[in-house]
C-alpha cells in the first residue's frame, strides 16, 4: 500500500515538472480533422486516459471469460468426485 502512494506521488510529482516545462499549445491533426490549440498537458492526459479505460474494459472482458471457465472446471470437477452409479448388472 506505502509502496503504491510512493509511486502515486512521484508519477504525480513529474507530472507537475513536466507540464511546468512544457505549457506550449500544441494542434492535433487527424486524417483532415483539426483541433484548435490545446495545452501539450491535455493531449497527454486525454492520451492516458483513454489507454487506461481501454486495458480496463479488456481486463474486464479477460475476467469474465476467466469466470466462465472456472465454473465449467468446477462442474466438471464436481460430476469426477461423484461415484458412478452401478447398474443392478454389475452387482
Amino acid at each position: 500500500m506505502q509502496m503504491q502512494l510512493l509511486f502515486i506521488l512521484i508519477m504525480a510529482l513529474l507530472l507537475m515538472v513536466f507540464t511546468f516545462q512544457n505549457p506550449y499549445p500544441v494542434q492535433m491533426r487527424f486524417m483532415g480533422w483539426q483541433s484548435g490549440q490545446v495545452p501539450l498537458i491535455m493531449v497527454i492526459l486525454i492520451s492516458v486516459i483513454v489507454g487506461v479505460v481501454g486495458s480496463l474494459l479488456l481486463g474486464l472482458k479477460q475476467a469474465k471469460e476467466l469466470k466462465r471457465t472456472v465454473r465449467q472446471l468446477r462442474v466438471e470437477l464436481d460430476e469426477l468426485k461423484t461415484p458412478p452409479v452401478k447398474s443392478e448388472e454389475e452387482l
